[in-house]
């Protein structure tokens, strides 16, 4: 793959004491996979602006991100958060390398 124009894109979910449910992650739009309590995942993303969603259930949370060739990566921390009646992820950070 050439990776001219890319860096990698790492998510992570942070361990969650309790938090069964899966982490559906988009990426303009498009599922890129599902995370469980502290899995990772990686993508090779190109540069330009893009949006990053967290789903669980009909819970959604979002973030945009913009990389250029200042940016060697960046990594997109997800804090599972459940309740009796609601699990929600949140993003904790985003980390430019």
């Amino acid at each position: 793959m050439d990776m001219e124009n890319k860096i990698i894109l790492t998510i992570k979910s942070e361990k969650s004491i309790g938090f069964r449910n899966e982490i559906r992650i988009y990426v303009d739009t498009v599922q890129l996979g599902s995370l469980r309590n502290d899995e990772e995942l990686n993508y090779n993303l190109e540069y330009g602006r893009h949006k990053i969603e967290a789903k669980v259930n009909n819970k959604t949370t979002m973030v945009e991100i913009n990389v250029n060739s200042s940016n060697n990566g960046v990594e997109v921390i997800i804090s599972p958060k459940s309740g009796l009646f609601n699990s929600k992820p949140k993003i904790k950070a985003v980390n430019y390398r």
